[in-house]
């Protein structure tokens, strides 16, 4: 039985689109953030808009989702754009394969408000990320205006309901606690303005 965000594969990229003023400033705020040489783990990728961002400067990017249907979609703009320091693999981001500190930059767009327990997620995050390396974290927040309120009923319609909603304050108060108790040396928040906005969260291991 295909899942809720394999349901979704088919149409996920229209949101894309239809913010697409934020999501420019997302892949630029992302890109700006991999260094040359990098190795990069996007987890929870969806159809790849982070990877590609990422892509333009890393060594290579490992492209991973929970839902097969994405990474297929994603595969096949890998072939269409020429992009071939991406690989691509299915994995849970509250389990993840890889070793302690194995990789440079690690991402997760758009998801932490999605999770049942977002702690867990970013904790497994920081895991893998390298002592000093990045781990990048834009993420939608809500505003009381009746964009968010038709985003939030579009989704529940086709069966999913998000966990929690953040605002720009409570995503950085999530984001703060996260460091502190992780041992992390700091974060910064960056503002994407437009239709529906996205807190972007920069945090240094």
């Amino acid at each position: 039985m295909k899942s809720f965000w394999d349901r979704m594969a088919g149409i996920y990229d229209l949101y894309e689109l239809v913010n697409r003023r934020v999501n420019r400033q997302i892949e630029e705020i992302t890109a700006e953030n991999i260094r040359k040489g990098d190795i990069v783990l996007d987890c929870a990728a969806g159809t790849g808009m982070l990877t590609f961002a990422a892509a333009r400067n890393a060594k290579c990017v490992l492209c991973t989702d929970l839902s097969r249907e994405m990474l297929i979609i994603a595969k096949k703009k890998a072939r269409s754009r020429g992009v071939f320091n991406v690989k691509f693999a299915l994995r849970d981001i509250f389990a993840l394969k890889d070793r302690d500190g194995c990789f440079d930059r690690v991402m997760a767009g758009n998801v932490l408000h999605l999770l049942p327990d977002s702690d867990k997620a970013a904790k497994e995050l920081i895991r893998v990320t390298k002592k000093g390396g990045k781990i990048l974290l834009p993420t939608y927040v809500s505003e009381d205006n009746i964009v968010s309120r038709i985003a939030v009923g579009v989704i529940k319609i086709f069966g999913f309901d998000p966990s929690r909603e953040y605002s720009f304050e409570t995503y950085r108060a999530f984001i703060e606690r996260i460091v502190g108790e992780n041992g992390c040396e700091g974060y910064e928040i960056i503002l994407a303005k437009g239709l529906v906005p996205a807190a972007y969260a920069i945090i240094t291991k």
